[in-house]
């Protein structure tokens, strides 16, 4: 019997002819564990990105955490992954060019 982290999720395939509203909608705990990332992360990620299906209800109570679902279209979830990787990227190569490639970028603290 094989556990959660022993399955590989991969991007399922869609014909050419079917139609956008008909592909993948992925979970935010699917994309986080595909991504290696927090769900909140991804939560926050998706919430207000446009094409994203949103059910339920924000909470009027402050106390309350809002009750909704998110499913996130293939198309949607491929187009943010773009974005953020290839911000990562770009951020990379500035750091490269600079001399400070794969250091931390978080400012150093005073001690004293």
């Amino acid at each position: 019997m094989t556990g959660a982290d022993d399955r590989v999720t991969v991007w399922p395939a869609r014909p050419a002819t079917e139609p956008p509203e008909w592909e993948y909608h992925y979970s935010p705990n699917e994309l986080a564990a595909r991504w290696n990332l927090d769900v909140s992360t991804v939560r926050q990620w998706f919430l207000d990105e446009p094409g994203v299906l949103k059910h339920g209800h924000e909470s009027v109570n402050p106390r309350k955490r809002p009750y909704v679902t998110l499913r996130i279209p293939e198309s949607v979830a491929r187009r943010v992954y773009a974005e953020r990787t290839r911000s990562w990227a770009e951020g990379e190569a500035i750091r490269k060019q600079a001399g400070t490639a794969g250091r931390a970028t978080k400012p150093r603290q005073n001690s004293g």
